[in-house]
């Protein structure tokens, strides 16, 4: 078991991917992407955040291209891998992940490039976890 800022870890499905802060909310936020889930944390309150399949593995597209663009289209093979969806199924996740992060007014973390994709915003990244040795080796499951 690994205690990692308060938080006690007991499989690699414990650890967090990454940790983001919130434009609105303040806190920290932990991406578990094995779990498809967040947790916000605000002090000492404590808030999971179930994301589902799709949503996690469209956060974790951009994160990890942290600063670049990512196409519209590899978003949606990405999260939805051999299933045909439209535009609107990619929209509606990434409406869903401002709304958590408290970023649907400002647009600050997920940005927008109109008629291209998007990108997540670097300095909302605040502390990946793969910078602790760790974490590092904590691979992300297979999908």
């Amino acid at each position: 078991m690994r205690n990692n800022n308060n938080f006690l870890f007991e499989t690699a499905a414990d650890l967090p991917y990454a940790i983001l802060k919130a434009s609105a909310a303040g806190g920290d936020i932990y991406f578990y992407p094995t779990l498809y889930q967040l947790t916000l944390m605000d002090g000492e309150v404590e808030r999971r955040v179930d994301l589902g399949y799709a949503g996690s593995r469209i956060l974790e597209r951009l994160l990890m291209s942290a600063g670049e663009l990512v196409p519209r289209e590899e978003l949606l093979r990405y999260a939805w891998a051999d299933r045909v969806v439209s535009d609107g199924s990619l929209n509606q996740q990434i409406y869903v992940l401002r709304k958590v992060l408290g970023d649907e007014k400002k647009r600050a973390i997920i940005q927008t490039l109109p008629r291209r994709g998007y990108m997540l915003n670097p300095r909302a990244v605040f502390r990946p976890a793969a910078d602790e040795p760790a974490l590092a080796q904590a691979p992300l499951v297979p999908r």
